[in-house]
């Protein structure tokens, strides 16, 4: 039987315990420092709070250490290393190299996304130095997941929903380049959200600013049988700076739905999760929904990109049928009140937002009806009834519990046990006083007994063994149920294994990666991490950007999003639906390269046909 599953972000404490509550297998959240998302960091001490209601539930607690670091920076990550595992920590999600060369405890290491892990040949490399499980590229379509996983024998980790990186992960230095903030240090700018100017060779402009480099968000949920059957094992949630009605909606979205998948193979499933509202995935923060190139350019139709803004739309609502200076209609039903976040495309194609102050009869009455017209498409991006539900009815995860209650010659013996077979026994001494009503004893003891509603356990079932019914006061059954449950939770922490593995390289690996000069693409930041490449074969050629190197002119992004294709230019997919064509309506096809713009910044466009990925080189750039 396999186990799948199911892994959601953490930004904080808070957000753990919900994704946990909602059902997840297993939470990422970031340390004190080194983390990629440099707004999600936690302290040690929450997260040993983490790990502590995490290993209750017997799930299991990563940590991100996946920056690039600096020589000065090692005695730190490892001293904090060490720290991790002692607390508990069930592996450490980590990018650069150099942290394999440091004298590590046996916690498992799982390469970061960050690895830009996209061939076989990558991943087994990554598997023979001793990486536990590898967290594949968002690029990659199902036949290339499939071929990493023929290729190699450990876990295979596959993100299935949330904000995607137009570029190969790992590979993308423009923000760095761009402002000295480097997505490989944790201090990405996104300037892949910005509006950009598209040009021609001779930098004729070509339609409207647009956000030309700004993907929609990936949604897997239809997908996950297709994944598992291509060999991945955990389906990761993004969003290690959403808060907790984020996680705990979509979290429950792919916990329903991995359930199904579940039951439908005979595969396991921990724990239960008690819903209290019915996630819908558009109710989250979304620009719009894509599955990626996950089926393959060849089966791709829909545009991937979210060209008119790069905020969220939340969910369609209808279109307006009628409005004037106070409210307007929309053609169908809806459930709008007041507090409402909607928007809408203007005539110009731009994202404009309101507030819903009051709903009648079907009339919605906002402050920005003045600039709404007949024909606009109406979307809600703050649903205040849902968000508000979500915080007074959030999921319920709870483990069935079996109570034995057995007479003992001096007093009783309360055994509890968990639906895995854990269990513990206490005897309690006590003066036996046969009930003279042996029905309402033996219902008062269940009942009491049986009061869990505030811990995440359920009775099951009630088994007596004894001579004949006793009475006992309902303070004692309350204490002893407290003290029987305490117990079982602390055996449950203590009983939870977590998974050790030593961190030894191997002297030779049998996959070269190394047949040519590397130049800053490595990644290589500090002397461990060059050592460590040179140990292998590779012939190091530089240091990595973040040591100071000019980009002008240099390869700063590449990204299967071509915009050739965005703009239906591309001669291979001709079936390929995308929103750039009506940007060019009325004008001349473009002579390449073509160029992207702001007020600051000029990139070129080049296209490699045979690999199919776009090229982005920095051209010009002039700081504000």
């Amino acid at each position: 039987m396999r186990n799948i599953e199911l892994l959601a972000p953490a930004k904080d404490v808070v957000t753990a315990k919900a994704a946990i509550d909602a059902g997840a297998d297993a939470v990422y959240i970031g340390g004190p420092a080194y983390s990629a998302r440099m707004n999600a960091h936690n302290s040690l001490e929450d997260i040993a709070e983490v790990i502590h209601y995490a290993h209750g539930f017997h799930v299991r607690v990563y940590v991100t250490i996946n920056t690039l670091l600096f020589d000065d920076e090692l005695p730190v990550v490892e001293k904090l290393i060490h720290q991790l595992y002692e607390m508990g920590v069930d592996a450490l999600i980590v990018q650069d190299m150099g942290i394999l060369m440091l004298d590590l405890p046996p916690v498992p290491l799982f390469a970061s996304t960050q690895c830009h892990i996209t061939t076989p040949e990558k991943a087994r490399f990554l598997e023979e130095v001793g990486f536990k499980r590898l967290i594949l590229e968002r690029n990659l379509s199902l036949s290339e997941i499939q071929a990493i996983r023929e290729a190699t024998t450990v876990e295979l980790e596959a993100f299935v929903h949330g904000a995607i990186c137009i570029s190969y992960s790992g590979q993308c230095y423009l923000s760095y380049a761009l402002g000295g903030r480097s997505g490989n240090r944790g201090q990405c700018a996104q300037p892949c959200r910005l509006s950009y100017q598209l040009f021609d060779r001779y930098h004729n402009p070509l339609g409207k600013p647009r956000y030309w480099l700004s993907p929609r968000d990936m949604c897997q949920i239809e997908n996950l049988e297709a994944l598992v059957d291509a060999g991945v094992t955990s389906f990761k949630i993004e969003g290690r700076l959403k808060d907790a009605d984020y996680v705990t909606n979509v979290v429950a979205a792919y916990r329903q739905k991995l359930d199904e998948i579940r039951a439908k193979r005979g595969y396991p499933v921990r724990d239960t999760v008690e819903f209290g509202f019915q996630p819908e995935l558009v109710k989250s923060f979304n620009r719009g929904f894509t599955s990626y190139w996950l089926q393959g350019k060849e089966k791709t139709t829909e545009s991937v990109l979210s060209l008119y803004t790069q905020k969220s739309i939340g969910e369609y609502l209808g279109e307006v049928t009628f409005v004037n200076k106070s409210f307007f209609l929309l053609d169908r039903p809806h459930n709008v009140v007041a507090g409402d976040g909607i928007c809408y495309f203007d005539w110009q194609k731009n994202l404009q937002g309101a507030r819903v102050n009051t709903v009648k009869d079907g009339k919605i009455f906002s402050d920005g009806v003045a600039f709404i017209r007949r024909g606009y498409k109406i979307y809600r991006n703050h649903d205040e009834a849902f968000t508000r539900f979500l915080e007074t009815h959030p999921p319920k995860r709870f483990v069935f519990v079996s109570f034995l209650l057995e007479e003992l010659l001096h007093g009783v013996a309360l055994t509890v046990t968990d639906e895995s077979g854990l269990s513990v026994r206490e005897d309690f001494p006590c003066e036996k006083n046969y009930a003279e009503n042996p029905i309402q004893a033996t219902e008062v003891i269940s009942r009491q007994l049986g009061k869990l509603g505030n811990t995440p356990y359920r009775l099951k079932e009630f088994i007596f063994r004894w001579e004949k019914p006793l009475f006992i006061p309902i303070g004692v059954l309350n204490e002893w149920r407290r003290q029987m449950i305490h117990a079982l939770h602390q055996q449950r922490i203590q009983s939870f294994t977590r998974e050790e593995k030593r961190n030894v390289l191997p002297e030779s690996i049998t996959t070269p990666l190394a047949d040519h000069e590397w130049d800053f693409r490595l990644n290589v930041l500090n002397e461990k991490a060059r050592l460590f490449y040179e140990k292998y074969g590779f012939r190091v050629k530089e240091w990595g950007a973040e040591k100071g190197k000019d980009l002008t002119n240099c390869l700063v992004m590449t990204t299967r999003t071509c915009i050739r294709l965005e703009l239906g230019l591309c001669e291979r997919y001709t079936h390929y639906e995308g929103q750039g064509k009506e940007c060019l309506k009325g004008i001349p096809e473009p002579l390449e390269p073509l160029y992207l713009a702001t007020r600051y910044t000029l990139l070129r466009l080049e296209f490699d046909c045979q690999m199919c990925e776009m090229r982005v080189y920095l051209v010009s750039h002039t700081k504000r």
